[in-house]
């Protein structure tokens, strides 16, 4: 009795790993790069939402009549906030730029801050209608005869200043 024929060997080479899975790796690694990005930014605009400032104008925006009656309720804030917010212990400084939008149409809401002593106070907050391009100042600017006094002083539970019409 012959033998049987040895069975024919498996000529291809072994491929490494990464041969064998870089295209759901690379896929992989895309993914998570992307939701590392998107939970960095959320993380960035959460901690702005967060803020004294930022709350105190939205507060004051969403007590004005002015901005409610042009605008509607409810009042949100739109997702890309434009804002440097600089806080050393009691003192620091705020630039906002807020997109608002409501049941009635859109605005962009301005402010300018300070804090002293741990209290900010706005010296600037605009809220100015994208339909209408009007622009209404929310802070009350008791100052007309030059005196340069502050007394538009904010605390996190803002109420609405005395607003000034301006025309574009």
């Amino acid at each position: 009795m012959s033998k049987p024929p040895p069975l024919p060997s498996d000529a291809s080479p072994t491929h490494s790993w990464w041969d064998r899975n870089w295209k759901w790796f690379s896929a992989l690694l895309g993914v998570v790069s992307v939701a590392v990005m998107v939970g960095f930014i959320a993380l960035i605009f959460g901690t702005i939402r967060s803020s004294d400032v930022y709350q105190a104008a939205m507060a004051q925006a969403n007590a004005d009549a002015t901005v409610v009656e042009n605008l509607g309720t409810p009042i949100h804030d739109g997702f890309f906030t434009n804002a440097q917010i600089t806080v050393r212990g009691d003192s620091g400084t705020a630039n906002l730029a807020i997109p608002l939008r409501g049941p009635k149409g859109t605005a962009r809401l301005f402010g300018r801050a300070t804090k002293s002593q741990g209290e900010w106070h706005f010296e600037e907050l605009v809220v100015r209608i994208d339909r209408t391009k009007e622009t209404f100042d929310l802070v009350k600017q008791p100052w007309a005869s030059g005196a340069a006094e502050r007394t538009s002083a904010v605390s996190s539970s803002a109420t609405s200043g005395g607003r000034e019409k301006r025309q574009p």
